[in-house]
């Protein structure tokens, strides 16, 4: 018994993506907001390069990222609530 392959999200969006019309977005528009981007990226590469120690400042941004990801969608995690301090221990003799 021969049964059809099972057709994903994934390959109706490339489907949908060969359906639009590359003249659609070879606009001067387009190509002028490119040119400003790449130009822009340039700058960030130049600056980046200046910092030392990179990778601990991927690291940092990817976690930051997360525990924003996450408060956005109300979810807490252990970082976010052990950053809370905790307020002193009570002196019951001061009391």
């Amino acid at each position: 018994m021969h049964t059809p392959p099972v057709q994903t999200t994934e390959m109706s969006s490339l489907q949908l993506l060969s359906q639009l019309a590359p003249d659609q977005f070879e606009t001067i528009a387009v190509f002028s907001k490119l040119a400003t981007s790449s130009r822009k990226l340039a700058e960030l590469k130049g600056v980046v390069e200046t910092i030392p120690n990179q990778a601990i400042s991927l690291n940092t941004l990817s976690l930051q990222e997360a525990k924003d990801s996450s408060a956005i969608e109300n979810i807490f995690t252990t970082q976010t609530v052990n950053s809370c301090p905790k307020p002193p221990p009570r002196d019951a003799s001061k009391s």
